[in-house]
């Protein structure tokens, strides 16, 4: 679906060109359930996306720097307007891009392939 569609064009586009690049990715759940369970589908949710970076797109295991999951802590949870948990988007993953030097001087020259 719409996840693997932006993780492929990711790693086609930036993971793959710039195989110098590293990524951190983090699991997160939402308070629905106990802590146990959602620190283990926390940790799921970072290990599926870099199986597919690794496996399906072809990223290099050496780019993924860190996967890990960081359960309900409520440092990470989403919140509407009024204050009420948004359940499904508590439930996510992000992936976090380090740029290599060569990254950061394509930027800086405006020849920055994306």
């Amino acid at each position: 679906g719409g996840a693997q569609s932006s993780l492929k064009q990711f790693a086609n586009n930036v993971l793959n060109v710039y195989t110098d690049c590293d990524v951190a990715i983090c699991g997160f759940a939402s308070s629905d359930g106990n802590d146990a369970t959602n620190l283990s589908l926390s940790q799921n949710r970072a290990n599926a996306v870099k199986a597919y970076l690794t496996n399906t797109c072809g990223v290099s295991n050496a780019q993924i720097k860190s996967t890990t999951g960081y359960g309900e802590d409520p440092n990470y949870l989403i919140y509407d307007a009024n204050g009420k948990e948004n359940m499904a988007a508590s439930r996510r993953v992000e992936v976090y891009l380090y740029a290599s030097k060569a990254m950061i001087e394509a930027a800086n020259n405006g020849t920055l392939q994306y």
